[in-house]
């Protein structure tokens, strides 16, 4: 299932926000996870002209809006614009916990760290 309807199922902003992390718990598990195939194919073509980077670019940068445009229901505008990049971050180090040390709990790991960015003060990101 996408990642988009799978959060379209949940009745909150918050719900929705936790429902991306729970889509990446399940894709951790499945049979046929071995990474992120945009962050492989980044790696292996690093010419930042390159086709296959930008559209791995582009990959990471509609997530980032994704994710924005769920915490824009929960945190101010701007703050929205801060944590999204954050949160795509916590989702990139979990994928690469579990795909290089096996860590199934990453995506759960991922979550309390998002939950606790989220009650952080705002002066943390001044």
């Amino acid at each position: 299932m996408s990642l988009d309807a799978f959060v379209a199922g949940a009745d909150t902003p918050l719900a929705r926000l936790e429902r991306v992390f729970d889509w990446h718990r399940d894709w951790f598990a499945s049979d046929t996870f071995c990474g992120c195939m945009f962050a492989h194919a980044a790696a292996e073509f690093a010419d930042k002209g390159c086709s296959i980077h930008e559209i791995s670019v582009q990959q990471k940068a509609g997530l980032t809006q994704f994710i924005e445009r769920i915490l824009a229901g929960i945190v101010p505008a701007a703050r929205a614009g801060i944590l999204a990049p954050m949160m795509v971050m916590l989702l990139d180090g979990a994928t690469l916990a579990v795909q290089i040390s096996s860590r199934a709990n990453a995506a759960a790991d991922a979550w309390r760290a998002a939950r606790a960015l989220l009650a952080a003060p705002s002066e943390a990101f001044a």
